[in-house]
């Protein structure tokens, strides 16, 4: 999951979150849907200060 800024005609990233797939986790990690990490990325780079004019989504299925 990634989060990128626009700045003008300048385009760089901000945070990402890796999605692990279930089958590929190990015993300490913690299953988080897609959706979820989406929503600490902008919950986290709120509390960072930023706002958001506009949110796209798009989500690749490659499981």
């Amino acid at each position: 999951m990634n989060a990128y800024g626009i700045s003008g005609n300048i385009v760089f990233p901000l945070m990402f979150k890796v999605f692990k797939p279930q089958a590929t986790l190990t015993e300490e990690d913690t299953y988080k849907t897609k959706p979820e990490l989406a929503g600490e990325i902008i919950k986290e780079l709120r509390e960072l200060g930023f706002k958001f004019d506009v949110f796209i989504q798009l989500w690749i299925n490659r499981e």
